[in-house]
């Protein structure tokens, strides 16, 4: 039994419940497909220090992947193109995701479905908390953050599950082309890296060593980099670190 899972927003291997829904498999294709540049909207693509911070947490997931006897296939194009050729090519009996929001997000979900002749496991995303936990209807949802927040109080949040110790084994015959060197460097204004490791070092040292969460109401709106807020968004943007491990 081979399957496939495309990594989209969880960029890490602990917390994981998507990467571990298929580490039962006889054989197991780990893939993430470059996003695509959009240019009715984005006329320069996808900025450099961006780019930069995405190579390092893919490098960082695939070095992670690699010690559990594993690898990372990083694609550039279309997922609705590759996957369900891979899936052909392997004969997989099922490809899995964790569930992303936007609308560029289900709309890419929605063509990989179609095009594939296997079904298309969804699973939880970055999310501290399931639907069914809402105290209100979707359609009720508050419009500003603080009442969100005041409704949710007492509800606990999801427990995060551990990073899997082993994995399948890629199929036999696969390649994997490799990830082309970015050479930027950090911008001095926000000198961060890419990768789960650089940010779990960023909840240390900001939460504990600097303890700088005591002073967040004062600071948030400062704009001054690393010391107005916890400048986690990269980390989080990209599933290098979860919601529910934060």
């Amino acid at each position: 039994m081979s399957e496939i899972y495309w990594f989209q927003h969880d960029l890490r291997l602990q917390d994981n419940p998507g990467l571990l829904a298929h580490a039962q498999a006889d054989t197991l294709l780990l893939v993430y497909v470059w996003p695509e540049t959009r240019p009715w909207c984005n006329l320069t693509g996808m900025g450099a220090q961006r780019r930069r911070f995405l190579w390092e947490s893919l490098v960082a997931l695939r070095n992670d992947l690699r010690e559990l006897g594993q690898d990372l296939m990083v694609l550039s194009g279309v997922a609705q193109v590759h996957l369900p050729a891979l899936a052909d090519r392997i004969g997989a009996t099922r490809v899995g995701t964790s569930l992303s929001p936007g609308y560029y997000e289900r709309q890419a979900r929605e063509q990989v479905e179609r095009a594939l002749s296997v079904p298309l496991d969804l699973h939880l995303g970055n999310t501290l908390f399931k639907s069914s936990q809402l105290p209100f209807r979707s359609r009720q949802m508050p419009e500003q953050f603080t009442p969100f927040k005041q409704a949710m109080e007492g509800i606990a949040p999801l427990v995060p599950v551990t990073a899997p110790t082993e994995l399948p084994p890629p199929p036999a015959g696969i390649q994997y082309p490799e990830l082309d060197s970015v050479n930027i460097k950090p911008s001095l204004a926000f000198p961060v890296r890419g990768g789960v490791a650089a940010g779990q070092q960023r909840i240390q040292r900001w939460i504990f060593e600097e303890e700088s969460i005591l002073q967040y109401k004062q600071t948030r709106n400062g704009l001054d980099g690393l010391d107005g807020s916890s400048s986690l968004s990269p980390w989080l943007a990209l599933g290098a670190l979860s919601a529910r491990e934060v």
